[in-house]
């Protein structure tokens, strides 16, 4: 990647972009390209703004992150796309990651190897 790195910044809710975009804008090293609110604006967006990073929120309307992610990949697989989450649904996440890792621990524990034995 050659500087500025170009950055898109993707998230439905104006303040977090906002903030986003106000603590990017201190490096030098990084170029805001635009900041759009769903998914199906970065998709119809993507060759005019040409970004290296997309900063992309999950849940969005008219088209989440994940959708929009693939589509992007499809369209221009060098692009990097760093996935933003609200605080409750990363909360969630690390709590199935922890109930996961104590279920596979238990079943070694046991003998096993994979989670699906008991």
């Amino acid at each position: 990647m050659t500087l500025p790195i170009r950055v898109l910044i993707v998230d439905d809710h104006p303040m977090v972009a906002q903030g986003i975009q106000s603590v990017l804008e201190r490096y030098s090293e990084l170029e805001i390209v635009g900041s759009l609110n769903n998914g199906r604006a970065v998709v119809e967006q993507l060759g005019t703004l040409n970004p290296d990073v997309i900063l992309m929120d999950l849940n969005m309307p008219e088209m989440g992150g994940l959708t929009a992610t693939e589509l992007v990949l499809e369209q221009r697989p060098g692009t990097r796309i760093l996935i933003l989450l609200n605080i409750i649904l990363f909360f969630s996440l690390v709590q199935c990651l922890v109930y996961l890792h104590d279920l596979t621990i238990k079943n070694l524990s046991k003998g096993s190897d994979h989670l699906g034995s008991s």
